[in-house]
């Protein structure tokens, strides 16, 4: 039994090698295309809750946006109606103050890899049961977490909203449409584990340090897990 741990082990480790090996460091974290599926979340945030013709964050007001005005890359400012307040009409402004998104891979092997990278850092980290199970099935593309900040002209203070996201399987990583989705105990579970496998491989996994190329993920992380993903999907992604 520990022989076959050591031989699979190795070949991990060989894989992992012949990837980083035929990687082009400027150019590696372009393989994905030229778009994130950070970015493709924020799209779809953006798409769900600020957008023109939708309601303000899903349930704000008595219509839908008429007006939106981009602020900055994270911050958006929307007029819809409200037949409540004087006026009748109220500014919203929403910022995203936290986003990520992380790919799944389709498989045993890549379950295996997650749970135990995962729990042999942080013993509470490991997959649940069913979380293993919808990552062997390839149940999602991939999960994401989006933390937004909202203030309304019509109230003082702000409200903090987090929601979880997920790709569902065949959604296809940039093409498909995100799914927002109430946190239970096997997204928190996928999530958690997923985000310390990538933290790993950004902090100390010499393969993205060298296809991110210098980049400083304390001032830009997406270079760093672009090339994760590029590691992973080399050695998981069939």
């Amino acid at each position: 039994m520990v022989g076959a741990m050591d031989m699979k082990s190795n070949s991990r480790v060989l894989r992992s090698a012949a990837a980083i090996l035929v990687m082009i460091a400027p150019t590696a974290c372009g393989l994905l295309g030229g778009r994130s599926l950070e970015g493709s979340l924020r799209e779809f945030v953006v798409a769900s809750w600020a957008k023109k013709g939708v309601h303000f964050m899903g349930r704000y007001g008595s219509g839908p946006i008429a007006t939106v005005t981009a602020q900055s890359p994270d911050i958006w400012s929307v007029v819809y109606p409200d037949d409540d307040v004087v006026g009748g009409s109220v500014t919203g402004d929403v910022r995203i103050t936290s986003l990520e998104a992380y790919p799944i891979f389709r498989g045993e092997e890549f379950a295996e890899h997650l749970h135990e990278t995962a729990s042999g850092i942080n013993r509470r980290g490991g997959l649940t049961q069913d979380a293993r199970t919808a990552v062997q099935n390839g149940d999602y593309e991939a999960i994401g977490l989006v933390r937004v900040e909202v203030t309304l002209s019509s109230r003082s203070g702000r409200e903090i909203v987090e929601q979880l996201a997920v790709l569902p399987s065949g959604s296809g990583w940039f093409g498909g449409e995100w799914v927002f989705r109430d946190e239970d105990r096997k997204l928190g579970s996928l999530l958690h584990s997923t985000r310390i496998l990538f933290d790993d491989m950004i902090r100390n996994d010499d393969g993205v340090r060298n296809c991110a190329h210098g980049v400083d993920p304390a001032k830009d992380m997406q270079p760093s897990l672009e090339c994760a993903t590029i590691i992973l999907g080399r050695e998981f992604g069939g």
